[in-house]
């Protein structure tokens, strides 16, 4: 249909637009130049892998190998926000996720704002967001940034989450308690946890709420156990009465004088 010398390309946009007309495949090297820029311009193609693959390298220059535009597909596309191809994608989202992971079968390595930006695209169903979670390789910086609240548990089961103190916040103030996800989140961080910079930009309620929690839990690892404690800069009261801790988690609350050694105290740990 575009392998014609000398089209009336308003024409045949016309009719191609009255029939419906989205064609599964093209190939720019036989189609009249003007023909196939109109048919892009007027997104007349079907949404797969290989029509946004074609767009991106003809139309826009994309030089990519053909692997790296499947893994970061989103982020070549959000390139361009102005392209008619950005505007195409972003009317039928689920559909372009549809095509984009049943085609490609490995691990997706878009830039942190994209995904963000998928993630947080209101037309994107949560299936659609937990299937390209579920894909995902790209670490997001803060929750907060993430809006589906829904979402969080995921990113940071799969350990999506970059290692900060604001995360743990964030999700606390979320949950309000210290579960598996948490403890598996503080205990894959690579550096010592410090929450002092955070008290000075969160109520202290707040701080001394997730203090508790992180007490009472003993899962964590005792090393991060300690600094959590020990920065959040709080001690726990007159009668210490908390069941279930270790006898290191213990000591590590008495030497940094985090608990009292009343007579309440030491008859309960007797």
């Amino acid at each position: 249909y575009l392998q014609i010398n000398e089209p009336k390309v308003d024409t045949l946009i016309a009719a191609f637009k009255f029939l419906d007309v989205g064609f599964h495949s093209l190939d720019p090297n036989v189609s009249n130049r003007r023909l196939f820029e109109s048919v892009y311009q007027e997104s007349l193609y079907r949404i797969n892998i290989e029509n946004i693959i074609l767009m991106l390298r003809f139309i826009h220059g994309i030089t990519e190998e053909e692997k790296q535009l499947r893994c970061c597909n989103y982020s070549f596309v959000c390139r361009f926000p102005e392209a008619p191809l950005h505007h195409y994608i972003d009317g039928c989202m689920n559909e372009y996720l549809d095509v984009w992971l049943s085609s490609y079968d490995g691990t997706i390595i878009d830039d942190e704002n994209c995904s963000i930006k998928l993630l947080n695209h209101q037309s994107v169903s949560f299936d659609g967001k937990k299937n390209y979670i579920g894909r995902l390789n790209t670490i997001i910086t803060h929750l907060y940034d993430i809006h589906d609240t829904k979402l969080w548990n995921l990113l940071l089961s799969k350990n999506l989450v970059s290692c900060r103190e604001e995360n743990i916040i964030a999700y606390w103030s979320l949950e309000k308690k210290i579960d598996t996800v948490t403890i598996d989140y503080i205990n894959g961080f690579h550096s010592e946890i410090d929450f002092s910079e955070c008290l000075k930009t969160h109520p202290e309620a707040l701080m001394s709420e997730l203090f508790t929690g992180l007490l009472k839990c003993d899962d964590i690892a005792n090393s991060q156990y300690e600094n959590c404690i020990v920065s959040l800069g709080f001690t726990y009261g007159e009668s210490f009465n908390v069941t279930g801790l270790s006898i290191e988690k213990v000591q590590i609350l008495a030497k940094n004088q985090v608990i009292q050694m009343t007579p309440a105290t030491l008859r309960f740990l007797r």
